[in-house]
C-alpha cells in the first residue's frame, strides 16, 4: 500500500512539474507512471484474492 501511495504522489509531482514548465527526463515520465499502474494492478489482484474467514475451505 505504501508503494502505491508513494508512486501516485511522485506521478502527481511529475504532472505538476510538466504543468509548471520544468524539464523532466523522458525516462522519469515513462517509468514512474508505469510502475504506478503496475502497482495498482498488483494491489487489485491482491485485494481480489482476500477471503473472509467463513468463506475459507
Amino acid at each position: 500500500m505504501k508503494a502505491m501511495t508513494l508512486l501516485t504522489s511522485i506521478s502527481a509531482m511529475l504532472a505538476a512539474m510538466v504543468w509548471a514548465g520544468v524539464y523532466i527526463s523522458p525516462v522519469e515520465m515513462i517509468l514512474f507512471p508505469a510502475f504506478n499502474i503496475g502497482m495498482i494492478c498488483c494491489m487489485a489482484v491482491l485485494l481480489k484474492n482476500v477471503r473472509r474467514e467463513e468463506d475459507s475451505p
